[in-house]
């Protein structure tokens, strides 16, 4: 059901810029026809006036002479027909009345012609060609006013002046009929001429908009698919984008993860002989406490020595003991403060290695899910 809508409104909007097509073409040949008459009425003019000219420049009465009537009629009659078609041909070029105006102003003219040449049965083939003419305009309906006006001046002139339109001084009252008669017989092919030149541009109209609205289709779809293709860039730039910095982030976290591994063993290497002199270094200190304290008893049996309230030895002299307990109680007191050191110090280094082992298991843990 919807594609059924579809394609009606695509033949909907055919039908409507076809329709437009076929009026702008049309425009455009009337516009070109009046302005091709407007130019062949003033050769015709022109033409008229030097066949007078030629034909029968003057008139003579005895000895006197003048300018021929047919040299006024040429001048002024034919100044008159052309005047106002060729004024519109220019200025209202492709107007409906331009058209019917130009059409009677032909067949004045070749009325005109034919009384300028006394009638004769050549210049009646101007009105045929005349018509043929007319016949540009792809109008048939210009071609009824063209045929009136040839049918009206044949009876009117064969009735009252029969040597202007036929050549003779005496003819037959129904021979306009006959000249009627066979301009009416162009006329239908003229007019199935003009049927047939506007069926044409119909088609041709009709294949134009059929054309235009592919070319629209195809043009919305390239767009279409250009922005698609542009999106589809774009996203792969953004994932080539993210994917070096992911490989970045890989390769920064594999680095890291060679660091904490090597740390790891380096602690795992370092830590048991660090542990075990810990542990001495915690035993000696203990032993260095006992040392200190029987050190102090030594020292408070030395004062008690000096103060004479103990009997001493006689091999020990009063200044040898004092410098043996004093070079004791230093060396003491150095070893027990070398001991605190040592052993804080190691304390140190061994948390320093259990935190870079910690950091090389995040780091770990960290790639793997990130390979993940």
């Amino acid at each position: 059901m919807e594609k059924i809508k579809q394609r009606l409104h695509y033949e909907e909007k055919v039908a409507a810029r076809a329709l437009v097509l076929f009026e702008e073409h049309r425009l455009q040949i009337n516009k070109n026809t009046d302005r091709l008459f407007a130019w062949l009425m003033i050769f015709q003019w022109i033409a008229g006036i030097a066949a007078a000219i030629w034909i029968s420049p003057r008139t003579w009465s005895g000895q006197f002479s003048q300018v021929h009537l047919h040299v006024y009629a040429a001048v002024f009659l034919g100044g008159a027909i052309t005047f106002l078609p060729a004024i519109l041909g220019f200025v209202r070029s492709g107007e409906t009345s331009t058209r019917y105006v130009i059409a009677v102003s032909q067949m004045l003219m070749s009325a005109l012609l034919i009384h300028l040449s006394g009638g004769r049965i050549e210049t009646h083939f101007h009105v045929f060609g005349s018509l043929a003419f007319l016949a540009f305009y792809r109008d048939w309906k210009v071609l009824i006013p063209a045929t009136l006006i040839v049918a009206f001046d044949h009876w009117l002139r064969g009735a009252y002046w029969p040597q202007s339109v036929y050549g003779t001084l005496v003819v037959s009252y129904w021979r306009w009929l006959e000249h009627a008669g066979w301009v009416v017989f162009e006329d239908v092919f003229l007019i199935m001429s003009c049927l047939q030149g506007v069926k044409e541009m119909h088609s041709i109209a009709q294949r134009t908009a059929e054309l235009e609205m592919t070319n629209q289709v195809i043009e919305a779809k390239v767009q279409e698919r250009t922005q698609e293709l542009i999106t589809a860039k774009e996203s792969l730039e953004d994932e080539i984008e993210g994917r070096k910095k992911l490989e970045g982030m890989v390769i920064q976290s594999e680095k890291m993860a060679a660091v904490g591994q090597l740390a790891a063993g380096i602690a795992h290497e370092i830590n048991n002989p660090v542990g075990f002199i810990g542990n001495n270094l915690s035993v000696l200190s203990k032993y260095t406490v006992s040392f200190r304290v029987l050190l102090d008893k030594a020292k408070a049996l030395q004062e008690a020595v000096m103060q004479k309230t103990m009997p001493l030895p006689e091999d020990l002299s009063r200044k040898s003991r004092r410098s043996k307990v004093n070079s004791i109680l230093s060396i003491s007191a150095a070893m027990s403060t070398r001991c605190f050191q040592n052993r804080r110090k190691a304390s140190s280094g061994s948390k320093k290695l259990s935190t870079i082992c910690a950091l090389s298991r995040v780091q770990t843990a960290s790639r793997a899910k990130t390979r993940i």
